[in-house]
């Protein structure tokens, strides 16, 4: 029976190293918040993500989680941006 549970996490894992998407759904309640979903999609399927392409990743990201509330959208946005920033 461990076999099974260590061979279906090993699954998973190169799922999310492939940067399958639809595991990333599937995980969306271990994640949590849509941001934590954000970042951790964008570390496996574009690591080399621009400054300017945080808009549309968010929005994606957001509407994945199911998340309408612009002010905590605009927010995270803002510190992405931030932290990507030069200065």
């Amino acid at each position: 029976m461990l076999s099974v549970i260590v061979l279906a996490a090993v699954l998973v894992a190169l799922q999310i190293l492939a940067g399958d998407e639809a595991v990333f759904m599937e995980l969306r309640s271990i994640l949590g918040t849509w941001y934590c979903m954000l970042i951790s999609m964008l570390l496996y399927t574009n690591p080399t993500v621009q400054a300017t392409d945080l808009q549309y990743h968010a929005h994606v990201s957001t509407l994945r989680c199911h998340v309408t509330l612009l002010a905590t959208c605009l927010y995270f946005l803002d510190v992405l941006c931030y932290a990507f920033s030069d200065s």
